[in-house]
């Protein structure tokens, strides 16, 4: 399933550790996209506990690539003391990182209770081809690109 730029990507995966049990590992996602000649860090290393032998859930969510294109992701658990083989320590797929979708600014002049809660969070924020950014305007005398906190 294609992933629009500027997304959160949610990233699954199984792990099975035979007498790891209740062990906290360091698991990280790595990309490589077109043109890099060597995988990155995709966000933070997280620590999870294995809370079983197998079948272990792993769910990280990351910011999608900036780029369009495909993009090699690479989940990685660094290896734990006692550990006899650590080469099946990664797992990799592809992923296909599009420019569609719709970006949305919702300015506001005032709060209100039900309208831009329900159009945001609920109808367009539930769908991944939409990417909803709002903000306020107050009494304040900013104006242009710093009003909107464009990057």
């Amino acid at each position: 399933m294609p992933v629009p730029v500027k997304t959160k990507l949610t990233v699954t995966g199984l792990v099975h550790a035979a007498g790891f049990k209740d062990f906290v590992v360091d698991v990280e996602l790595w990309a490589q996209g077109p043109g890099d000649k060597e995988p990155s860090l995709l966000g933070e290393v997280e620590k999870h506990q294995l809370k079983d032998e197998k079948n272990n859930r792993i769910v990280l969510v990351r910011d999608a690539p900036e780029t369009a294109g495909e993009y090699k992701l690479t989940l990685k658990i660094k290896p734990v003391e006692g550990e006899a083989d650590v080469t099946n320590n990664e797992a990799s797929t592809y992923v296909v990182v599009t420019k569609e979708g719709v970006s949305v600014l919702w300015v506001e002049g005032r709060k209100r209770p039900y309208e831009p809660v329900f159009a945001m969070r609920y109808a367009l924020a539930g769908d991944k081809r939409f990417r909803v950014y709002d903000t306020e305007v107050s009494g304040q005398s900013v104006r242009g690109r710093d009003f909107y906190k464009f990057e």
